[in-house]
């Protein structure tokens, strides 16, 4: 085999860094760690919307610690999910494990960042054992938030007669004026509502008939940083900052 000349060995070698720069730049640069992420959210300027602005708050000190500023589109429920999962955010800043059959270019963080107990409200009279979603009457109507995923696959998994509303307070005043048997919502979902219509009448069922543990999605486009924000959760949630925070949050909103 013939040796190259030092001219054709120098040319080679220019043209080999050469390709490797170009793929560099067109794959490993998309690898690096963005300095701004944007994830699809609540709108926090709303009463009783309390639970969005703890988890964001959370999101911010954690992304925080890995250098990244995040940002909050605010959306509804159902639209911020569509984006979300199209890739024109980030991610979504918290939902539950129901929307991951529909939604699978999401990646969970597996980390709860909090749990919602979700309980039936009803007017006093009109009470019934709660043992799971098929114990509300079929005649009762039910009234929840619009694009709550859960809900809605439980209304269309037992049939259920239900009504949807853009939020609780609206959900509650149809129960008032008997539009809905019943209405699912928080605890503090009610109280928010309560603190302005008093609403007397009307009666909490226990026990809860759902819990909803509230997790963080990334787009796979993101896949990556999944571990890296992991590990940050895992460690905030042990040592107790992730409470902190949020008990903070909600103070600041009084």
């Amino acid at each position: 085999m013939r040796l190259l000349t030092d001219k054709k060995y120098f040319s080679l070698r220019f043209l080999g860094l050469l390709f490797s720069s170009l793929l560099y730049l067109s794959f490993g640069a998309s690898a690096q760690t963005p300095n701004t992420l944007t994830f699809s959210a609540l709108a926090t300027d709303v009463k009783g919307k309390t639970l969005a602005i703890e988890i964001q708050s959370v999101l911010k000190e954690a992304y925080r610690k890995l250098g990244i500023q995040v940002e909050f589109s605010n959306l509804p429920t159902s639209r911020g999910l569509i984006y979300s999962n199209s890739g024109n955010t980030d991610g979504q800043t918290f939902s539950t494990e129901e929307i991951e059959d529909t939604y699978k270019n999401l990646i969970r963080v597996n980390v709860p960042i909090t749990s919602r107990n979700m309980y039936l409200f009803t007017k006093q009279g009109n009470e019934f054992e709660v043992t799971g979603w098929k114990s509300i009457p079929t005649d009762y109507v039910l009234g929840y938030k619009r694009g709550v995923p859960f809900v809605q696959l439980a209304v269309e998994k037992y049939g259920l007669n239900g009504h949807a509303s853009k939020d609780s307070q609206n959900n509650f005043l149809q129960l008032q004026k008997d539009r809905v048997k019943v209405v699912l919502s928080s605890k503090k979902g009610f109280k928010s509502v309560d603190n302005t219509f008093h609403l007397n009448d009307i009666v909490r069922l226990d026990p809860p008939i759902y819990t909803a543990h509230l997790y963080h999605y990334l787009h796979s486009k993101h896949a990556d940083l999944v571990p890296e924000i992991t590990r940050v959760l895992q460690e905030m949630k042990k040592s107790g900052e992730i409470d902190n925070i949020r008990k903070l949050a909600v103070e600041n909103v009084k």
